[in-house]
């Protein structure tokens, strides 16, 4: 007791052993005021309190955080009954992950935009967000509840500052006790919800019209770093990429790229800039972009040795810029003919974006650096707003390439990818017309400007890529030879009901009829080229050519019609682009949809190939060659093999040229942009640049002919995809690259 009555405090122990030689895990000798070792070192010698004898938590401390934890449940759980009474009576769920806003801490956000204190809404009447329903092979729905309050990925900062995301099943997961920072979560259906995201919307809207301004004062003061190349060639591919390759995959980020080229930042280096070089030299008319004149396979070759240069160098960490310096990379060597190439690298982009967990929610990933005196690091709004493009456009990607290889998407949607919203919306309503190179020789053609609708069509593409990867794995994968007739007849049924649901939530302002309206900019007739194309390979293997022609018997006119329709459609979609823009710079994906198209209509009862079809068919030869002239020059194997489907139905493919309309006016064909004056040979449906006719391959001197025996296995080849190595030219090599393996999977 002490004099005062009140208990004895019992007095704290030291340690035994020094400071010093604890932290070095060795024996003390205790000698006070220096023990042995302190006094060798000659540093002062402390004996801290030794913890054991601390008091514990009481154990009626631990209750009452128990009980305060309690009341915190119970609150929760009447605040969800009342908001789901508040739903039901809405009438409407939103989906939270694809509602909200992307909210950062006043630390991250962008800087020198804070004080914007007005809203603006980029698109009040054609809001491109919460188009479609979620429609993927499970539900979605159901997903992102159970993912909600689930977070199983988690990022891992490494000293250099590079993030790497790992599942719970991998060793480099770190316990969730070890998680340091969480991008911050914004309160779902909060009354501020709206203007928190307004505000953001704000901002970044903001800063990409200021950054679009800037870039001539960087093009004035030479502060962008070229990698050698000059100004007037760099610019003029930059704008090409910007005009074109852009707006179908806004897997580049304007305003970052273009501020990162002039400043050194992360969003862009040299393998990035060495690829958009790549694919905008492909859509360019200019000679010096040519290695040799001659060759039109030397177009953009010193960039793509440039690319094999930097590639290595990259491999060692992950990087937003450089998986989508991949991704163009790919689809830029898939389309000139150099598929494995292309599919290789755009494997290493897939797998970076996995890599970099540009596939999960960052809301539902948890970040963590291995040296916990260290923050870890979030992510600005330029940050997430370039996340969702990137992985979004990577995933469009993905699927069509999956189609046009006939293999395994790699990204998948299962509930945990980033929202499908867009938050910088300038260029929904920017005016779009096509680029015009101002060294071109010829007067452009007048194109009325239009606005570009740019994230509505981006975001409704996004959806037809689901039922794409659904057609993909559901009729075209080896699986479908397990299930039974009754499953295979569902799984096409709801996949039309899926195409019927899409075209009838399509958006008015995105809705295009060839017939009667001007025509759109060119990124938006992807999506109905494409929708028009899965209709061909949804019912195409019910034909007698197909390989499920056992499940089609009985409704093949139904099928066959409905693939000759879309094939006419596509004729229709494809033609007006043709007069507006030329096929020179078609990408791979509306050649895809050619190639689909001309392949069905050979396929009708000889007594139906009318005039009018007669015509379609020579008319889909011409622009097959045409896009072979363009930018998709490695097309010689698929018009060989439509040449020898179009001679085996009866029709004489010269006769047919004869009497189809002759190709484009020149000026046409400048207009886009280019230089070439345009000749067209009806005996082979080449057309010529400035005015020389392109020198005949071996595919036009002598075209090999199938034997009727050898057909029908062509037939089924052709719809079963295992069309490779057959109908190529004799003493063609296997790995020419001049061959466009798999087009018409």
């Amino acid at each position: 007791m002490t004099a005062n009555g009140g208990p004895a405090r019992r007095e704290m122990r030291n340690t035994q052993a020094c400071k010093l030689c604890r932290s070095r895990k060795v024996k003390c000798d205790s000698i006070r005021p220096k023990c042995s070792l302190c006094r060798a070192e000659n540093v002062p010698c402390t004996y801290e309190q030794d913890r054991r004898q601390t008091s514990r938590v009481s154990q009626a401390v631990i209750q009452r955080i128990t009980d305060r934890l309690t009341e915190v449940e119970e609150t929760v759980h009447r605040l969800e009954e009342s908001l789901s009474h508040q739903r039901h009576h809405a009438g409407q769920v939103q989906t939270p992950s694809d509602t909200a806003p992307s909210v950062v801490s006043p630390t991250h956000a962008l800087q020198g935009l804070d004080d914007v204190g007005m809203f603006m809404d980029a698109s009040p009447s054609h809001d491109p967000q919460n188009l479609y329903p979620e429609t993927p092979a499970f539900d979605l729905d159901q997903g992102r509840k159970q993912g909600a309050s689930i977070e199983i990925h988690t990022g891992v900062e490494s000293d250099g500052g590079h993030i790497s995301v790992y599942g719970p099943s991998s060793t480099f997961n770190p316990p969730i006790s070890y998680t340091l920072y969480r991008q911050p979560r914004p309160a779902q259906f909060s009354a501020t919800e709206s203007k928190d995201t307004a505000e953001e919307e704000c901002r970044l809207f903001a800063n990409s019209a200021l950054q679009i301004q800037k870039e001539w004062s960087y093009m004035a003061e030479r502060k962008f770093d070229l990698d050698g190349l000059d100004l007037d060639t760099a610019w003029h591919l930059l704008q090409i990429h910007w005009n074109h390759h852009h707006q179908a995959y806004l897997t580049t980020y304007r305003p970052a790229v273009m501020h990162s080229l002039a400043t050194g930042g992360a969003y862009i280096n040299k393998l990035l800039l060495n690829a958009i070089y790549l694919s905008s030299a492909l859509n360019s008319d200019r000679d010096e972009l040519h290695e040799d004149p001659a060759d039109r396979q030397s177009l953009g070759r010193r960039f793509f040795s440039r690319i094999q240069e930097l590639t290595l160098s990259e491999l060692g960490s992950s990087s937003v810029a450089t998986a989508v310096a991949f991704l163009i990379t790919g689809s830029s060597l898939v389309s000139v003919g150099r598929q494995t190439a292309g599919w290789h690298y755009s494997g290493l982009g897939y797998r970076m974006i996995i890599d970099l967990g540009l596939h999960v929610d960052p809301h539902k990933l948890r970040i963590s650096h291995p040296d916990p005196s260290q923050p870890a690091m979030g992510f600005t709004e330029v940050d997430l707003e370039l996340h969702r493009r990137v992985y979004w456009g990577a995933y469009i990607n993905d699927k069509f390439q999956a189609l046009y290889f006939g293999r395994p998407p790699t990204l998948t949607a299962i509930g945990i990818e980033p929202s499908r919203t867009f938050l910088d919306k300038f260029e929904e309503l920017e005016l779009w017309k096509p680029y015009v190179d101002p060294r071109a020789r010829v007067p452009p053609p007048v194109y009325e400007p239009q606005p570009a609708y740019t994230l509505s069509t981006f975001q409704a593409f996004t959806y037809l890529a689901d039922i794409m990867a659904g057609i993909v794995t559901g009729l075209y994968s080896p699986q479908v030879q397990f299930l039974s007739q009754e499953e295979i007849l569902d799984v096409a049924g709801d996949l039309q009901k899926r195409l019927d649901a899409w075209m009838a939530n399509l958006p008015k302002h995105l809705q295009y009829d060839p017939s009667q309206d001007e025509a759109p900019p060119a990124h938006r007739f992807n999506p109905p080229m494409t929708f028009h194309m899965l209709h061909i390979l949804l019912h195409r293997p019910f034909l007698p050519e197909g390989h499920l022609r056992h499940l089609g018997a009985s409704a093949e006119a139904e099928h066959r019609e409905i693939c000759l329709l879309s094939a006419v459609q596509i004729y229709e979609l494809a033609r007006r682009y043709r007069d507006a823009f030329t096929l020179r710079r078609a990408t791979y994906m509306i050649s895809y949809c050619l190639f689909c198209a001309a392949s069905v209509i050979p396929f009708g009862p000889r007594q139906s190939v009318d005039v009018s079809q007669r015509h379609i068919v020579g008319w889909f030869w011409i622009a097959l060659k045409e896009l072979q002239n363009g930018a998709n020059f490695g097309l010689r194997k698929p018009i060989i093999i439509i040449r020898s489907l179009i001679e085996h139905a009866g029709l004489d493919l010269n006769s047919i040229l004869a009497q189809t309309e002759p190709s484009r006016p020149a000026s046409l064909e400048a207009g886009a942009g280019g230089q070439a004056h345009v000749q067209h040979d009806h005996r082979s449906g080449v057309i010529g640049v400035n005015g020389a006719m392109p020198p005949q391959g071996p595919d036009e001197a002598q075209v090999p002919e199938i034997e009727d025996a050898d057909f029908e296995t062509l037939c089924r080849d052709l719809f079963a995809g295992d069309i490779d190595g057959l109908a190529a030219p004799h003493g063609t090599d296997a790995e020419d690259h001049s061959l466009l393996y798999g087009l018409f999977r």
